[in-house]
């Protein structure tokens, strides 16, 4: 007879004993405030970095998506899954602050604020699009030109680093210049098939040096001789700033995209 593995399942059954006489920890259900409620306008956008207005209809839009299949056991409903993803987003906390913001565990709060920002995502076809209009596109072009007279643009190209926590499996050892694990950004194809195939006409992209130059794609003179290149140097840059000052409008307003992003994506 074989007596250490008689004696390796007695210790199990004594463990499992022990468990039968302990004390189940009693379940805990923290109270979790309508902050629609409770803060007026300005309070909400302190807080959230939107408007009770706007939040209102991008829920409107995902509620469908994340809300929960049943009421019971105090589940957690889709504005309440909303607001404390905004407030994540918006503070850069950790995902147990995020959590005690709503009440539940920071597990839960960390599946839900990804169920949200998932759906969220899923609305970019709504309002992320390329118009190939002539007359949207003669409006936007009248618009870049009027900020530093540079003719026949309908969009400027930059990107920004987003820092992340390392992904793990083949993707662990991609790293920006910054030494930082960051999700990398690419030209998107489907647009530059766009452009080559001359759906927009003679419209044209402005980017930094740090993209190629094409027919459709300006970047700046590298080697400036003369004060006319000086002058189209100048015209370029200043039309393309906009952009790069929309990336710190939203690093100022949503910080985790400073800090970085706390969760597995």
């Amino acid at each position: 007879m074989d007596t250490s593995s008689s004696s390796s399942d007695d210790e199990r059954v004594i463990e499992f004993v022990s468990r039968l006489g302990r004390t189940r920890k009693p379940r805990i259900f923290r109270k979790r405030a309508d902050h629609f409620i409770e803060w007026d306008e300005n309070e909400f956008y302190n807080r959230c970095r939107l408007s009770k207005r706007c939040v209102n209809t991008v829920l409107d839009l995902i509620a469908f998506k994340i809300e929960s299949p049943t009421n019971r056991n105090h589940a957690v409903t889709s504005s309440q899954m909303i607001l404390f993803t905004i407030r994540f987003l918006a503070s850069g906390c950790m995902l147990i602050t995020a959590g005690d913001f709503a009440g539940i565990h920071k597990t839960t709060a960390g599946k839900y604020i990804w169920k949200v920002l998932q759906a969220i995502a899923q609305l970019k076809k709504k309002f992320l699009m390329f118009s190939n209009d002539p007359v949207v596109l003669q409006s936007i072009k009248k618009n870049f030109y009027s900020s530093a007279k540079f003719p026949k643009v309908v969009g400027a190209l930059d990107c920004t680093h987003v820092k992340i926590q390392s992904p793990g499996g083949s993707n662990a050892e991609f790293r920006g210049g910054r030494g930082q694990h960051m999700i990398p950004e690419f030209f998107n194809i489907q647009k530059c098939s766009r452009f080559e195939n001359g759906e927009f006409g003679d419209s044209i992209l402005i980017a930094d040096s740090g993209y190629p130059l094409k027919k459709y794609c300006i970047t700046p003179l590298l080697n400036v001789e003369t004060p006319a290149e000086n002058l189209f140097n100048e015209s370029q840059i200043r039309t393309r700033n906009p952009i790069e000052r929309t990336f710190g409008v939203w690093k100022r307003r949503f910080p985790i995209l400073s800090t970085g992003i706390r969760l597995n994506i």
